[in-house]
């Protein structure tokens, strides 16, 4: 009975349906979320969506210290105990599961307890410190922060059901857009939007507590704490506790020094320039947490030549995207500030979103890689990746939003993460599950194809064409200098997803 239980958790699936039900799930939850945020946007006024901005920022930032490590390092360990229950070794899949779960409901309460004794020092309007307090409670239920929910999406993600991951995330969104949705007509509050935006995720939170419970009862495994298994996951996962302090300050630190160093103006127009690039973010966090728990068990069996087929596909399918991405919006920025906010009223925030479109493409290579490289067990590149993108930020972030606002900050971003990708790359030398040079051809490539691309727009925009036509253009231009290149073929876009991996074993 034990046996069939686990071959029903780990039944061998399709990456490939798997990877398109991720993508259409997290394009359909991301879509509902865009839209929510939007009307926040739309609706607050701008002194009010500062605010908004400050606080989840706050909040994120904050919830760095009940993070002890990426969720990734998880999804390896339960992917890890996954594969050697299945081989008929022992199950400690229940023992990971508590034993994180115990950790981070703990570390949540005394960061929440932490939080709450420290605002009022921190000069914070009273009013200000009340939506703090509320958006506290998405420590415990949200998946949008690492802290408690994710572990339980971790172990599926670790069982290679991010699909269903997904699919709880589309219902939490569903829920944030369809509220906000009803206030569209009416005058939205900034305290209601806080509301909103804080307990929408209550939905996918009980459904994921239902899913992970009738799966431990049909494996016959149960929740236990052991100070021993947290013992092993923290020395193991120590750069990861570096990384995930790193990278949240990289995340959230620009709006509080721009609330800082600038004025409310400038701190709404970085929100919502950020605001138009994170409709795509999620696209190589799908693609990594797809391929993540192969690569771990890829190296536990010493399968190599096929994960680096797999990887090689996908992160060129990714950075080819994230190209025609970056060319779209920075040709036509004005067109999509006024598609996505109905107006003239964030018009100021165009420089800042051509700047976040470029930024997207080495985000999408810092993401993909360090993933994998915690997924092949190397954590230490993830620390020197997200260190290098903290420092660099940081550091421009005070030398240029002096002089710039908020578009200084987002060319901050910018630099830092160009910086860190470019170290990222010259590091992955150490991964097995790489193929550098074949890489490095491909990179060479896209960026000849950019560089002629861009000189192309230069030619357009300076015979005032329409910039629709521009981003059609430019991004039509690319696609054909990357097929006569090679660095893309029709067939490779047939079957990019179908030939990722059949898997017929665990």
């Amino acid at each position: 009975m034990e046996s069939s239980s686990f071959q029903k958790i780990g039944k061998p699936r399709s990456t490939s349906k798997d990877l398109l039900k991720a993508l259409s799930l997290n394009i359909i939850s991301n879509f509902l979320l865009y839209v929510g945020h939007l009307i926040i946007a739309r609706r607050l006024p701008r002194a009010d969506y500062a605010t908004f901005t400050v606080v989840i920022s706050f909040v994120s930032l904050a919830a760095l210290f009940a993070d002890i490590g990426s969720t990734s390092h998880f999804v390896r360990k339960f992917a890890e105990a996954e594969t050697l229950a299945l081989e008929g070794k022992a199950d400690e899949r229940g023992k990971l599961l508590g034993s994180i779960l115990g950790l981070r409901i703990g570390l949540a309460v005394l960061v929440s307890v932490a939080v709450m004794l420290l605002i009022p020092l921190l000069g914070y309007a009273p009013t200000t410190q009340h939506l703090i307090l509320i958006v506290l409670t998405i420590l415990f239920i949200s998946s949008r922060l690492p802290i408690v929910r994710s572990v339980g999406e971790a172990f599926l993600r670790g069982h290679r059901k991010y699909h269903v991951v997904a699919l709880f995330a589309a219902i939490d969104g569903l829920v944030f857009a369809g509220i906000l949705f009803f206030y569209s007509g009416k005058i939205l509050d900034l305290e209601s939007a806080i509301w909103i935006y804080s307990f929408c995720h209550i939905p996918g939170f009980l459904l994921l507590i239902g899913f992970i419970y009738r799966h431990a009862k049909s494996a016959g495994f149960h929740l236990s704490f052991s100070f021993a298994s947290i013992r092993s996951i923290l020395h193991e996962g120590l750069p990861l506790i570096y990384s995930t302090i790193f990278i949240t300050i990289y995340n959230y630190a620009d709006p509080l020094l721009l609330d800082k160093l600038s004025t409310p103006q400038q701190v709404s127009a970085f929100g919502a320039g950020l605001r138009v690039l994170s409709a795509m973010i999620f696209f190589p966090l799908v693609f990594s947490s797809i391929i993540g728990p192969l690569v771990t068990q890829a190296v536990i069996k010493g399968e190599f030549t096929r994960i680096r087929s797999i990887i090689d596909r996908a992160l060129r399918l990714l950075l080819l995207f994230s190209v025609l991405v970056a060319l779209s919006i920075s040709s036509a920025p004005t067109v999509m500030i006024h598609l996505l906010f109905g107006s003239d009223k964030y018009l100021d925030a165009a420089p800042i979103v051509m700047v976040f479109s470029w930024m997207f493409i080495p985000m999408c290579f810092g993401t993909f890689m360090t993933e994998v490289a915690i997924a092949e067990g190397k954590h230490w590149l993830s620390a020197v990746y997200m260190g290098a993108l903290m420092i660099f930020a940081v550091s421009f972030n005070f030398l240029l939003i002096p002089m710039y606002g908020g578009l200084g900050s987002a060319i901050a971003k910018l630099l830092a993460v160009i910086l860190g990708a470019s170290i990222l790359l010259s590091l992955s030398k150490v991964l097995d599950v790489l193929d550098r040079g074949l890489f490095i051809r491909f990179v060479v490539k896209i960026i000849i194809a950019v560089l002629l691309t861009c000189l192309l727009r230069y030619f357009l925009i300076r015979l005032n064409i329409n910039e629709v036509i521009i981003a059609a253009t430019v991004c039509s231009s690319f696609l054909i200098l990357s097929f006569l290149s090679r660095a893309l073929s029709l067939s490779e876009i047939s079957s990019v997803v179908t030939s990722i991996v059949n898997r017929k074993g665990g």
